[in-house]
């Protein structure tokens, strides 16, 4: 007896900025879990109160298909560092910011926790998106490696987590806001 495979393939769209409506390619990055259209909304809406990101340096870790990153400069981010571990998430960033004639992109395939480790302070802000069997004692020195590492003096930091998980006793924590199962949980220097 044969076994059908069903292969769904990723589809995602710009929001807004230059790139608006514009879509990422087409992906089978089975492996990733791409941050869906209504999070994307709600997050660049909180976010508006809280950075203007137009002129700002930013790094998106675990970019995975770069949904972030890519919606980051089309918004007006003037650099955007996307960094991933695996080799064809590289291949498809590369090819997502070919696409868009995107020269703003600096993409580095790397471990987040050594790149964190040799990261020099020049982000506004950072955007992580772990896996979501990331385990708490994993969040909490990413946390701790990006408030210490990675930060410009006012930088602000976006983790992206199942919603069931909570960060309110971390010490840099500011809020947090849930979309359906995922929730954004926002950290700053200063509250």
């Amino acid at each position: 007896m044969a076994v059908s495979v069903s292969l769904q393939c990723i589809i995602m769209r710009i929001i807004s900025g230059k790139y608006k409506s514009r879509k990422i390619p087409d992906t089978w990055l089975r492996h990733t879990r791409p941050t869906t259209d209504f999070a994307r909304t709600g997050l660049f809406s909180m976010m508006e109160h809280r950075l203007n990101v137009e002129g700002t340096h930013a790094l998106d870790l675990f970019a995975g298909t770069g949904s972030i990153g890519f919606e980051l400069l089309s918004r007006g981010c003037e650099r955007v560092t996307m960094l991933d571990s695996d080799k064809r998430s590289i291949l498809h960033l590369k090819k997502t910011a070919e696409m868009f004639e995107e020269e703003n992109a600096v993409i580095i395939h790397s471990e987040a926790f050594r790149f964190l480790k040799t990261c020099q302070p020049v982000y506004d802000l950072v955007f992580a998106d772990p896996p979501f069997d990331f385990g708490y004692e994993l969040y909490e020195k990413l946390i701790e490696l990006v408030m210490e590492k990675s930060f410009t003096q006012n930088g602000l930091f976006v983790l992206e987590h199942q919603a069931t998980d909570k960060f309110e006793e971390q010490k840099y924590f500011t809020e947090s806001r849930r979309f359906g199962n995922v929730a954004f949980s926002f950290f700053a220097q200063t509250k």
